[in-house]
């Protein structure tokens, strides 16, 4: 495959369109997405672990919200940071709505105690534990959980069969029927620097960029992002991790090993609406730039899409 042309939006039609439109109109985010972050065993061996199990059943029919393994993201953004892992946990809560702990396992014993540690995750946590330790006069039962039923939004501890784990699936769906429902509601991406943004806000809106735009490139986003903001140092990398780490959407690189991003398949492709700019449009804008500038992304688009 031919390399991509490297910063091929720069100065566009669409951009200053886009541009024009958050300035003097009004962003809506369309459907918040609801994020869930569940911690518990691994599946080993033959054995299914009852976070496996959860999410196998949640996934399926828990649809209007998003179920992700916490170890995934541990992994996305130790890589773009120096902080150690209790610092990045501290950022988990940034982008989540509900911390799901599983008791089954040494790990989710660990990641419970730490969650605890933080007020603003304890408020987070949701924490299910085997119906056998409930009268329990442990540490776990004394110190992180008792500390979890009485600050988080979701409280009371769940106590179940963990032999069968998909009974409590009633009183989880309760517990996070909790987080606000919210569509199509107003947001401010301007008049503020990027980095003072709500973290889940601007990883939402990394993701519509990568959706309305892809493929492009880190360096494409963030001069966009100065484009429509008042920054002038913007920096990316946490919410590209994540957002690959999450499956909003995936990365590639050329045969010069340049990364690039481009929308899931699996995720919804139109996240934000942008003033009276309608989506068709920019779009069309979109791919005339392709065809002018860049046939090789174009093509890349096509396969992407269409497979062909």
């Amino acid at each position: 495959m031919t390399s991509f042309t490297p910063e091929l939006f720069l100065g566009t039609a669409p951009i200053r369109r886009l541009k024009h439109a958050i300035l003097h109109g009004t962003t809506y985010l369309r459907k918040d997405a609801k994020i869930i972050f569940v911690c518990g065993a691994n599946s080993v061996d033959g054995w299914t672990s009852n976070r496996e199990k959860l999410l196998n059943y949640s996934e399926r029919h828990l649809t209007s919200f998003k179920f992700f393994r916490a170890e995934k993201v541990f992994e996305a953004l130790e890589g773009t940071t120096d902080s150690d892992l209790l610092s990045i946990e501290d950022d988990l809560g940034k982008f989540s709505d509900c911390i799901i702990v599983i008791c089954e396992s040494e790990s989710a014993f660990a990641e419970l105690g730490a969650f605890a540690l933080s007020r603003d995750l304890a408020k987070q946590l949701l924490v299910i534990n085997d119906q056998n330790h409930a009268a329990s006069q442990s540490f776990i039962n004394l110190g992180p959980i008792k500390k979890a039923d009485r600050v988080s939004t979701f409280k009371p501890t769940i106590f179940t069969d963990f032999g069968a784990i998909t009974r409590s699936i009633p009183a989880l769906e309760s517990r996070l029927n909790r987080i606000p429902h919210k569509r199509r509601q107003a947001v401010q991406i301007t008049g503020q620097r990027f980095d003072q943004i709500n973290r889940k806000l601007r990883l939402l809106f990394v993701a519509d960029l990568i959706n309305l735009l892809g493929p492009i490139s880190p360096k494409e986003i963030v001069a966009i992002v100065k484009e429509i903001t008042t920054s002038t140092r913007i920096k990316i990398s946490t919410e590209l991790a994540l957002g690959v780490g999450l499956g909003l959407f995936s990365e590639f690189r050329d045969e010069n090993n340049h990364r690039f991003f481009f929308h899931s398949v699996d995720e919804p492709a139109h996240l934000f609406d942008y003033g009276d700019t309608t989506r068709s449009e920019l779009r069309s804008e979109i791919y005339r730039v392709y065809r002018q500038r860049d046939r090789v992304r174009l093509r890349n688009l096509q396969e992407q899409v269409f497979g062909t």
